[in-house]
């Protein structure tokens, strides 16, 4: 009985989110289907296994949106109402995703309370523009849920899943490639503390390059691409288009450029780390870090323009963290 009422529960709750998915996807007649995600689906509507993703469409981003279009497409077929209802299962990904990492951290009440804001706050701008952020996510998520797995256990499955997911985030959005700095000197602290640094030796390294560049030539196959067509149109290009905002006077420019909610979600990450009870002992030195990551958090959230303030806590982060790593 007790069985049943969980299923029926459990049921309910995926419908809800079912229900909510394609409401929010009901959006796109009335925008136009953006440029975002309105480009990806034409993309994924005429490209054929003749044609190269860059060569033969205005495209400068990751294979992998293009990828799950056409799995869904396959499966669909293509037209206005299709599209929508590939938008939602997008959206019903992202949200499963990040419910049941809160549900399985729901003892913690500072991770429930952001992981509700991120949630809320990722579709205040409903416009499909969000797409690529989107399907990054779903994959950050991921790779996130595995990587903070390993940092308990040093389960080697769990590693080599991370690096998959996290590839796949990569090939999604090249940009992406920029989290495995956190996720790096994150690893380096925990084996440091557990006297297991030595694991990070060039097995290690190879191992986990080694996924991504299977990954990275299955899509090129896929795709009838080559590495140059893949760096010319993803980091080239995106190098190019940046140069408006490197001169930048304030933070509103750098808001622009970077993906914002995606920094969101890696500071929500880090926030959590910092107080589980495996990160520290010394309470008065977590909760300053959470603090710390606290302001930053909502910096980037609402866009706050104080320089000084935005300078100083990321600062103050890093003296504090160099401290840790050489001294406790």
């Amino acid at each position: 009985m007790n069985l049943f009422k969980s299923f029926t529960y459990k049921s309910f709750f995926v419908l809800i989110l079912l229900l909510l998915s394609l409401i929010i996807s009901l959006h796109l007649p009335g925008y136009n289907w953006e440029t975002d995600y309105g480009h990806h689906y034409y993309i994924s509507m005429f490209n054929d296994k003749f044609l190269n993703l860059y060569e033969n469409f205005h495209f400068h981003k990751g294979p992998v949106s293009i990828f799950l279009l056409d799995i869904i497409g396959s499966i669909l077929g293509y037209g206005w109402k299709q599209s929508i209802i590939a938008y939602s299962i997008f959206i019903f990904l992202f949200l499963i995703l990040g419910i049941f990492i809160v549900i399985k951290n729901y003892k913690n009440i500072f991770f429930v309370l952001l992981s509700t804001i991120f949630i809320l706050t990722f579709f205040r701008s409903q416009g499909s523009n969000i797409f690529h952020e989107l399907v990054v996510n779903i994959f950050l998520l991921s790779s996130i849920y595995f990587f903070y797995n390993y940092l308990i256990d040093q389960n080697k499955k769990n590693i080599f899943y991370f690096s998959f997911f996290f590839s796949i985030a990569v090939l999604t959005r090249i940009d992406t490639l920029i989290y495995s700095f956190p996720f790096l000197s994150l690893l380096m602290i925990v084996l440091y503390k557990k006297k297991k640094l030595r694991d990070l030796n060039l097995t290690f390294f190879l191992q986990n390059l080694s996924i991504f560049l299977l990954i990275f030539f299955l899509f090129s196959i896929l795709y009838n691409f080559s590495i140059n067509d893949f760096i010319l149109n993803n980091i080239y290009f995106n190098l190019e288009y940046s140069n408006d905002y490197k001169s930048f006077k304030n933070l509103s420019y750098l808001y622009h450029l970077l993906p914002n909610k995606i920094i969101l979600f890696i500071i929500f990450v880090k926030s959590m780390f910092y107080l589980s009870e495996d990160f520290s002992n010394q309470k008065i030195f977590k909760y300053l870090l959470f603090s710390i990551s606290l302001i930053q958090f909502f910096l980037f959230l609402l866009k706050i323009d104080e320089v000084q303030l935005f300078i100083f806590v990321f600062i103050i982060e890093i003296i504090l963290i160099t401290y840790f790593f050489f001294k406790i």
